[in-house]
């Protein structure tokens, strides 16, 4: 989801099919390059205590761009971990 524009209906409607499912629910808070560090970091923890209050631990969050690279080896070990691979 976009950093600047997080937890759109469509979003929030991924994310409980995937828990609803008991399927493992990582969200990228893409184009973070967009955002100073700070903001990042601001809307990283909004999304995350949003998320957590509706989805518990069932679904995890970070920040991420394809641009810069930010978060890709996060992305990679998430990811690595569900498939037994880290």
């Amino acid at each position: 989801m976009d950093i600047r524009h997080p937890l759109k209906d469509y979003d929030r409607q991924m994310l409980s099919y995937a828990v609803q499912r008991g399927m493992p629910a990582h969200a990228l808070l893409t184009k973070a390059d967009k955002l100073s560090r700070s903001q990042q970091m601001q809307t990283l923890q909004k999304v995350r205590k949003e998320l957590h209050s509706a989805y518990g631990d069932s679904v995890s969050v970070q920040v991420f761009s394809g641009e810069d690279r930010t978060g890709v080896d996060e992305a990679r070990a998430v990811i690595g971990g569900w498939l037994g691979l880290e």
